[in-house]
């Protein structure tokens, strides 16, 4: 486990706007290996959109690497990534299948 830099951004009110995770000091290299490096939430509370990172690209082998939400917390949009490369799957079996074909650990 890397150590991590973490940044938080909040609302007028107080309530939390954003948390983002860096593997570096001065805050340029999104990272996360145990969950997204990055999430932003409505003004509500609800999240807003969480994005998987691991040393700066775009990935998860375990889910959508971005996912986007409505007000009420419903998934809006989300789409899987690994090492930086868009996949044209739909489904986190889709994403199991599509890592055994290739060989991907």
């Amino acid at each position: 486990m890397n150590k991590l830099y973490i940044k938080e951004g909040y609302y007028d009110n107080g309530s939390l706007l954003f948390q983002e995770y860096f593997l570096d000091q001065e805050m340029t290299i999104r990272h996360n290996d145990d969950g997204p490096a990055y999430i932003e939430f409505y003004e509500n509370g609800n999240k807003k959109e969480e994005f998987y990172y691991l040393n700066g690209n775009y990935h998860n082998d375990q889910g959508p690497a971005l996912i986007r939400y409505w007000v009420n917390g419903d998934i809006k949009a989300q789409t899987y990534w690994l090492q930086d490369s868009w996949l044209n799957v739909n489904s986190l079996e889709e994403l199991k299948r599509y890592i055994k074909i290739n060989n991907i650990s």
